[in-house]
């Protein structure tokens, strides 16, 4: 009898405790899982065609830095950017940014390996004239701790 007293006050241990934990999935964190996004203006850029270069296009000049905010979906090291220096940064279609990146080794492939500082060229959504919420119609995963 002490012996099935035990278990029972066991398992209702254990079935409290898990519940607990159970209480916490409702307040995880979201983890982004779309595609290297900077969110600027409220339009998404991606870095897509990877233009990676040691020297800054003739025309661009720096204009400040990117928020933690702006860059948040970027996981990039680096946050300094320049745009075209006739264009406003309400209506940029394209910027670089000053970043740590891979190196490229062909039109279509990118070493992460070999890590460099370079200009990493970010360009707007294609036939993006809405402003986006950072997480519009992207793909977020829960983990549950």
């Amino acid at each position: 009898m002490r012996k099935r007293i035990a278990f029972i006050m066991i398992m209702a241990f254990v079935w409290l405790t898990t519940g607990c934990g159970a209480l916490n999935s409702a307040e995880s964190e979201k983890v982004y899982a779309g595609a290297p996004t900077i969110v600027l203006n409220g339009y998404k850029y991606f870095a897509s065609d990877m233009v990676i270069l040691q020297e800054l296009p003739a025309g661009y000049s720096y204009d400040g830095e990117l928020t933690d905010a702006e860059k948040e979906y970027a996981h990039i090291i680096g946050s300094k950017y320049y745009i075209q220096e006739d264009e406003g940064t309400e209506t940029l279609n394209d910027f670089y940014v000053y970043q740590e990146c891979g190196t490229r080794i062909s039109d279509d492939e990118v070493d992460n390996t070999k890590r460099q500082w370079a200009y990493a060229r970010w360009s707007k959504e294609e036939n993006s004239t809405d402003v986006l919420s950072p997480l519009d119609g992207e793909t977020v995963i829960v983990i549950d701790y």
